[in-house]
């Protein structure tokens, strides 16, 4: 999807919130960057932890909550990401999402309990929900997550179901089965 979200899409609108009138564009594949603003109504300076970077800028969740709303977070990917470090502020660990230890990550780089936005979305699918699996929810709450379950790829893993479940049994709640266009 390329259709990006630009100043004359704002009464297009499903939630307008605070502040949504001085976005003039949006980065993420999905609206997801506009998701998470919607659902904790603009938050100024939240923290975020993106697993499955790709690029600091082009279809990045989390470029917008970084840039114009002050967000800081920790951004991993399996590969080196040469533009991050001039065009981004948060922490790029350059690691295998599969073997890490995120209670530790999360301690080392003094992560609040509550952190405002998750995001997963390492492929294939299966290792999307393996990872999933390592997060330590006992410890760390999470007010927003995406999760790309890549069911328009056949969900050979059944990840969708199964990830929805985990979330469900750890008490979190399914506000939309799947992020997409706004309006």
């Amino acid at each position: 999807m390329n259709d990006h979200y630009d100043i004359s899409k704002l009464n297009k609108l499903k939630f307008q919130f605070k502040d949504c009138e001085l976005i003039n564009k949006n980065y993420s594949q999905a609206y997801q960057d506009m998701f998470v603003l919607s659902i904790l109504d603009g938050k100024r300076n939240g923290y975020f932890v993106e697993i499955g970077t790709f690029h600091p800028t082009i279809i990045s969740n989390t470029f917008l909550l970084e840039n114009e709303f002050g967000w800081n977070g920790i951004s991993i990917d399996i590969n080196n990401i040469n533009e991050f470090e001039s065009q981004r502020k948060s922490k790029l660990i350059i690691q295998n999402a599969l073997e890490i230890d995120y209670k530790k990550l999360f301690e080392d780089n003094n992560m609040p309990i509550d952190i405002d936005y998750l995001q997963i979305d390492i492929e294939p699918a299966h290792n999307t929900l393996e990872c999933l699996k390592k997060i330590p929810f006992d410890k760390y709450k999470f007010a927003t997550i995406t999760f790309e379950h890549d069911i328009y790829t056949g969900n050979y893993f059944d990840t969708q179901n199964i990830s929805r479940k985990i979330l469900t049994d750890r008490g979190y709640v399914l506000v939309f089965p799947n992020v997409s266009l706004l309006w």
